[in-house]
């Protein structure tokens, strides 16, 4: 069985999987050291990317490749169809020596603990402290490097039509909502709001990760699930309000 470095990721990880021989974590007794210590052996790797991967993520690779020799066969796994896409070729028995996936949503459903290498005894485990505490972990143990920059998700909004209806910046998801009801009553040639349809993304920002992102922060859902505490569709779930509200809106 193949195993896989879970990324983001930086120069002292891909030397885990050059080395190996046999799947292995940290303290494995049959697979390479996880510590940074592995040398390059391989001659090439395989790593499952997002063509949307910023120049800072894809230098990495051309600059370990100059400093090791080792080449990489870059696979680009569809942006809009990402996580469906690595999941399904994932199920199929395929595994690359390096993934880029988020380390959070979704990063438990690749079963870390038999399919990655277990990166705890890293050197970047210290540096990157206290993001690894909430991203590529699972079970106290650290399956992934980050290597970019949170994601930030908000709207644009046009300022000379705000000025002009005295429409003050929202707040809450209900100010949205009553600008929207403004701009239909006295501006009604004028779109309140506008989603790109084109791509599954922008239609989850609204009902998904702005509406639950306040129970995030003041509950911990997330983990809660995780942890079988509670449900989606629990009582009182922000995931279904989210929905509810987003219909409405």
């Amino acid at each position: 069985m193949k195993r896989s470095v879970s990324i983001g990721v930086c120069v002292a990880v891909l030397a885990v999987l050059s080395a190996c021989s046999t799947p292995g974590g940290a303290s494995s007794g049959g697979g390479v050291p996880a510590d940074g210590t592995a040398e390059v052996q391989a001659d090439e790797l395989t790593v499952w990317v997002n063509p949307s991967d910023p120049d800072a993520v894809m230098n990495v690779y051309e600059r370990f490749t100059e400093e090791t020799g080792v080449e990489f066969e870059i696979i680009e796994m569809p942006s809009d169809a990402f996580e469906s896409g690595v999941q399904t070729r994932w199920a199929s028995g395929e595994r690359p020596d390096l993934l880029e996936y988020h380390a959070t949503s979704g990063f438990w459903q690749l079963n870390p603990e038999q399919n990655l290498y277990d990166l705890s005894a890293m050197p970047y485990v210290e540096r990157e402290r206290e993001i690894l505490r909430s991203a590529g972990t699972f079970n106290g143990k650290v399956y992934a490097a980050i290597t970019d920059s949170p994601s930030l998700f908000g709207l644009f909004y046009n300022r000379e039509v705000f000025d002009r209806y005295g429409l003050a910046i929202p707040e809450t998801y209900d100010d949205l909502a009553a600008i929207c009801d403004t701009l239909r009553t006295e501006a009604p040639d004028i779109a309140p709001i506008f989603e790109s349809g084109g791509s599954t993304w922008p239609t989850q920002i609204l009902g998904g990760l702005m509406y639950m992102g306040s129970a995030q922060q003041s509950e911990d859902w997330a983990q809660r699930v995780l942890e079988g505490e509670t449900t989606f569709d629990a009582e009182g779930s922000p995931f279904v309000a989210g929905l509810e509200a987003y219909q409405g809106l």
